[in-house]
């Protein structure tokens, strides 16, 4: 998309400001500033007359604290890829306040891989009551016997493999490899397809998966 490639200087200041990092490719730059903050923050330029820099400095104080861990020292500390895959199907049509609890005693009874796909489904069950939707706990046990089994228990850096594992969607894989791993990869949710709809006057429908794959496609430019 020809308006991402406009703002990388000012990404590059908002870098270089708020995380002490020289350079937009460079790999300890954290990969948690994803697609939609980018975006965001390019609509409310349009909308308020600012420059693309004002506005990506006030979204430094959306940052969450586990990327700002990213940022101490200058040290690349990568989120543990585990507690990432649980928080993002946890948070899957729920409130990030609501999930807090829900995530901290899961992390604590199943704090690995391992301790996922081993799990008795009574407990596993236990641990998800209050989150609805218990299919998405069965399929992350799935995919972490498959992890256990064929990945030596950690889960696979590429976006691709992540894709092949049960429960996993293309947003959830982007989330993962993006947050977890820095991979150059975005994740793209409903959030994203309609800012990019509204920016571009797409008038597509954004429910249809060709048009979400399009888009999931033109926003992976920005990270070639």
């Amino acid at each position: 998309i020809d308006f991402l490639s406009n703002i990388f200087p000012s990404l590059i200041h908002f870098y270089e400001s708020n995380f002490g990092f020289s350079s937009i490719g460079s790999e300890r730059v954290p990969p948690c500033i994803n697609a939609f903050t980018v975006i965001l923050s390019i609509l409310l330029c349009r909308r308020l007359g600012r420059s693309p820099a004002n506005s990506l400095t006030a979204f430094a104080q959306t940052v969450p604290p586990t990327c700002q861990l990213c940022s101490q020292n200058g040290q690349n500390c990568l989120p543990n890829a585990y507690y990432t895959w649980v928080s993002e199907i946890m948070l899957q049509q729920t409130r990030v306040e609501a999930v807090k609890p829900y995530f901290q005693r899961f992390i604590t009874e199943l704090p690995d891989i391992q301790s996922l796909a081993e799990c008795p489904e009574e407990k596993l069950l236990k641990l998800w009551e209050g989150l609805g939707y218990y299919n998405r706990v069965r399929n992350m046990q799935e995919a972490a016997k498959t992890v256990k089994d064929e990945y030596n228990g950690r889960l696979p850096e590429d976006y691709q493999a992540l894709l092949s594992l049960k429960g996993i969607g293309s947003y959830t894989a982007g989330a993962i490899a993006s947050i977890a791993y820095g991979e150059k990869v975005p994740a793209v949710d409903g959030n994203v397809l309609r800012v990019i709809s509204r920016i571009t006057e797409s008038t597509e429908d954004i429910s249809r998966q060709s048009v979400r794959r399009k888009i999931e496609q033109q926003v992976s430019v920005s990270y070639t």
